[in-house]
């Protein structure tokens, strides 16, 4: 799609009314060989794709050689296949970068088209015809075909000089440099520089002005296409760094139990797919106990014999009824003391 928007016949432009003396319009149509500097789409589009991608392989490939922080593994969907820690933080923010680039330069030309503002040089490219259409009083280009008053009828050189507003250059400059910066600011940290970090960004800022000011000085763009230029590559790329991406890997410190409870194993149907569950509650238990006292023989005037050989000892014996959710049943417990006890008297009388 990008592609096809930066074709010449493709998708239609907006022909926008102009006036036919319009001073900021009236500017030299200059060639490349009378720029001060001279920034070429060619060199445009190799400088932001290329040199951004190479930046992110040296500091990824430093970062792997030289960092002392632990390695992640990910697992792509199977436990045999692994991504290494290199591999996924290149691909990741290259082509973050990439699909950054993409989306600023569609928005770009997709602006261009629907807004179809002239370049500075549009007049004099166009030489308007003032006997047969741009006349007093108003000399106003003709609606609906303003392009009509042109006796340069050039459809490719009218198409380009309709196609200035915002500036491509700002845009893809801008987001390329402060994707790169960004980059930079989080990556490199060395405490035996401390100046390398802001003088690479620095010189990434002075390419991307360099870049947005070289259609300017050479009247192919307005002050306005450039700002807006750079403000539509400036938040592209602030949101991919600051929301989409994190240069720096996050380390959680994952306490480990000495004894793992083994997990049930869950087939993967039923990890895609919640199935509801019957779940059959635990019993409750209610005990009420009471304790039975065995009583001592009694004499005809109605005391108790205290004979030590024939009196027995007080039998601690516990009934305990048991309640549950399903049955109710009694349960007699004899403590192990008694039975010692009745064993020694049983030998004493014997």
């Amino acid at each position: 799609m990008s592609f096809a928007l930066g074709g010449k016949t493709v998708f239609p432009y907006n022909q926008r009314v102009f006036w036919c003396r319009d001073e900021s319009l009236l500017k030299p149509n200059l060639r490349p060989h009378n720029f001060i500097v001279y920034v070429s789409y060619d060199v445009l589009y190799c400088v932001s794709f290329i040199v951004p991608a190479f930046v992110i392989l040296i500091g990824e490939l430093m970062f792997w050689l030289f960092s002392t922080k632990p390695r992640k593994t990910v697992l792509a969907n199977c436990r045999e296949c692994k991504v290494h820690l290199f591999v996924r933080r290149l691909l990741r923010f290259i082509s973050v970068f990439m699909f950054g680039m993409l989306i600023v330069f569609i928005f770009t030309q997709t602006i261009k088209l629907m807004t179809g503002f002239q370049r500075p040089y549009f007049l004099t490219l166009c030489q308007p015809n003032f006997n047969s259409f741009c006349q007093a009083p108003y000399e106003v280009a003709p609606y609906p075909s303003p392009y009509a008053a042109c006796l340069n009828q050039d459809e490719n050189e009218l198409r380009v000089a309709s196609l200035s507003f915002p500036s491509l250059h700002a845009a893809l400059s801008s987001f390329a440099a402060i994707f790169t910066s960004c980059y930079i600011h989080y990556m490199v940290s060395l405490r035996g520089a401390p100046l390398l970090r802001p003088f690479l960004i620095f010189g990434f800022l002075g390419m991307c002005m360099i870049a947005s000011f070289a259609p300017v000085q050479g009247y192919k763009n307005h002050w306005v296409d450039v700002w807006f230029g750079w403000l539509l590559g400036g938040i592209t790329a602030i949101y991919l760094c600051h929301n989409v991406l994190c240069f720096q890997e996050l380390y959680s410190l994952v306490e480990v139990e000495e004894t793992m409870v083994p997990q049930e194993r869950i087939s993967p149907f039923f990890s895609w797919f919640r199935l509801p569950r019957v779940h059959a509650k635990e019993p409750a238990y209610s005990v009420y106990g009471e304790d039975t006292i065995q009583q001592l023989p009694t004499s005809d005037s109605g005391t108790q014999l205290r004979n030590r050989t024939e009196s027995r000892p007080r039998d601690n014996q516990r009934t305990y009824e048991v309640t549950t959710t399903t049955e109710s049943f009694q349960r007699t417990i004899v403590p192990p003391q008694s039975g010692i006890s009745n064993l020694n008297n049983l030998n004493l009388n014997y």
